[in-house]
């Protein structure tokens, strides 16, 4: 009884996990396979057959969010080749990539500047902070515009009365300025899109080793 009513830091979904031995899981994912599947309506997750895909593309950008080592020797840091289709007015991910952890930063910088420039990106946007701003260095010192460069900053649970990204310009005597982006807010939008099928994902079963980090999204109401 404790359990169910929160004692502990037990959750609902813990409770009926746990306790009862009931899948409550489902209903919290803020995006399923079915989803995912649905989604997936673009060519083969082939670098090189996504570089002609790209280029039709009115605006493109290159996301990464920035990780290293993990389980089995996977690398957390994940690569997305996206373009805005000015045709469909939909945003298509036409290439997805999760690194080895066995990848240097030097290796991850070289690597990242070649997609940049052979897809004809806009837009280098990643997690800028940590790790991300060693690596942003090294690809600046190989050639990144600095203009072209788009870093945020994660918030957690800010006022919904603000705007899901905040530009900061650069603090008195430093030369970078930067996005704080409301990180759950972000998600949920970006899950409501990819459902209402505003974001186009590769073909499912070449890119369901990058595109199913999607499941992991739970849905955690707290009361108010």
């Amino acid at each position: 009884i404790d359990k169910m009513d929160g004692k502990g830091g037990w959750s609902k979904q813990k409770f009926f996990n746990e306790v009862l031995g009931e899948s409550a899981d489902l209903g919290l994912k803020l995006v399923t396979i079915t989803d995912i599947q649905a989604a997936s309506q673009l060519g083969p997750n082939n670098y090189s057959a996504a570089i002609d895909r790209l280029r039709k593309c009115r605006v493109r950008a290159l996301g990464v969010d920035w990780g290293g080592g993990g389980m089995n020797e996977i690398s957390y840091t994940t690569v997305a080749l996206t373009g805005l289709n000015e045709y469909n007015g939909k945003y298509e991910c036409h290439y997805c990539e999760r690194f080895h952890a066995g990848i240097t930063h030097d290796e991850e910088a070289r690597r990242l500047l070649t997609y940049f420039r052979e897809c004809g990106c806009h837009w280098f946007g990643h997690d800028y902070g940590g790790s991300g701003s060693v690596r942003e260095t090294l690809m600046i010192q190989a050639g990144l515009p600095l203009d072209k460069i788009l870093g945020f900053c994660y918030q957690g649970r800010a006022s919904a009365q603000r705007d899901i990204v905040v530009y900061h310009p650069p603090a008195q005597g430093e030369i970078r300025s930067y996005y704080m982006l409301d990180k759950p807010r972000s998600l949920v939008l970006a899950s409501i899109c990819l459902k209402s099928g505003l974001v186009l994902l590769p073909e499912y079963e070449s890119s369901k080793h990058v595109t199913h980090d999607f499941l992991a999204l739970m849905e955690d109401k707290h009361e108010m």
